[in-house]
């Protein structure tokens, strides 16, 4: 499994979410190719549409947005994505936020548990 975090700040929640060079050879893009389709599953099993795009620079640009509002995703959020290798299926791509990790608590406020922070029930398994 190969993962890639990234650490959200105000322009990723605006507009894009810049993909370290380093990572974009973690995606299967092929030869030739500007952009690669993504089929993302999140901890719900919710399918998630995103364009990845390599010029100018790496980015995820298409379906982004919607992403980021429907996970209601605020700076310094961490937002990870993983690769899952199947040699019979071939590759499954996953996205997990920190904003998936909120509840209520008892006396109705809703908490944003973090990454360091989460309860060990509420931490779902990707596998």
């Amino acid at each position: 499994m190969q993962q890639l975090f990234s650490k959200l700040n105000t322009t990723d929640l605006e507009k894009i979410l810049i993909v370290p060079t380093r990572a974009v050879e973690r995606f299967s893009i092929p030869e030739g190719k500007e952009f690669v389709d993504l089929v993302v599953k999140d901890l719900k099993e919710e399918i998630w549409n995103f364009r990845l795009t390599i010029h100018p620079m790496p980015a995820l640009t298409e379906g982004w947005i919607e992403f980021v509002r429907a996970k209601d995703l605020v700076p310094d959020d961490i937002v990870t994505f993983y690769k899952l290798r199947d040699e019979i299926f071939g590759d499954e791509y996953r996205v997990e936020t920190d904003s998936e990790y909120k509840w209520t608590s008892a006396s109705g406020s809703e908490e944003r548990v973090g990454r360091q922070n989460r309860r060990p029930e509420l931490v779902p398994k990707i596998n």
